[in-house]
């Protein structure tokens, strides 16, 4: 989580081996305030949390620029 002043507020544990980012996800309490906006990767699809705005980056297309929206 980051905040305006781009501050990092909250990293979750670090799992060592090969563990699932839903397992991370259900095992660790995110304290986010309603109204956060959440950035997430393809490996959080299933993360949902209540009166959060959950945004996915976009990926470059293969040999095409990425626009600017």
């Amino acid at each position: 989580m980051i905040n305006a002043l781009l501050t990092i507020l909250f990293l979750s544990d670090t799992y060592a081996g090969r563990v699932h980012e839903k397992r991370i996800v259900e095992a660790t309490p995110y304290p986010l305030p309603a109204g956060s906006r959440l950035l997430q990767d393809l490996g959080f699809l299933a993360c949902t949390l209540p009166h959060v705005d959950i945004l996915m980056p976009t990926k470059k297309p293969c040999g095409k620029e990425l626009t600017r929206e």
